[in-house]
């Protein structure tokens, strides 16, 4: 992998919330150039958890980009999984 955090691959961006009791996942791809390839959003039932929530956004992630010989990255919220660990 790029050793480059800018550049040589695309990105994908992930996002699980929770706010004013609303559910939602939401992904973003940008290219090498840092412009914005595409997005996608998706509303979740309002019980779900945030947890449940950024693990469905990194799952949509994945299953958009399928099968691939390109160089994808994924990033994702690590701090609520610090925060649900009491850490």
């Amino acid at each position: 992998m790029d050793s480059d955090p800018n550049g040589g691959f695309k990105k994908i961006f992930t996002d699980g919330s929770k706010s004013n009791g609303r559910v939602g996942s939401c992904i973003v791809c940008l290219d090498e150039g840092r412009y914005i390839m595409w997005k996608e959003e998706n509303r979740l039932n309002d019980e779900a958890s945030v947890f449940v929530a950024e693990a469905v956004a990194i799952q949509l992630a994945v299953e958009k980009v399928g099968p691939t010989e390109e160089i994808i990255v994924i990033f994702f919220g690590l701090q609520i999984r610090i925060d649900g660990f009491g850490v």
